[in-house]
């Protein structure tokens, strides 16, 4: 006898339920990618956001300290993890 095999069910009932946003998904990435590589320089130059955020970029002569970006990252996400644990309590999620 043939063992069932399920994947195919699978795929077809979660493409079914998933279709919009693949294809939402899906069209807002070319739009963001064509504006994106459209872009010039000249257009850097004349941005407000750019010379904002101008100070954090780090040179590329200049070295990145990976084990002071990974302590803080992590620690970033343990207080997330805390705090949510700690307000859990408030709304009887325990």
């Amino acid at each position: 006898m043939r063992k069932f095999d399920p994947w195919p069910v699978f795929f077809k009932r979660e493409f079914n339920r998933n279709w919009p946003f693949l294809v939402g998904f899906a069209i807002t990435g070319t739009i963001i990618t064509k504006f994106s590589l459209g872009l010039t320089e000249e257009d850097r130059k004349n941005s407000v956001f750019a010379q904002r955020h101008k100070r954090a970029v780090v040179p590329s002569n200049q070295a990145i300290d990976v084990g002071r970006v990974c302590t803080l990252s992590v620690r970033f996400l343990l207080n997330m993890l805390y705090y949510r644990e700690a307000n859990m309590g408030d709304f009887g999620l325990r």
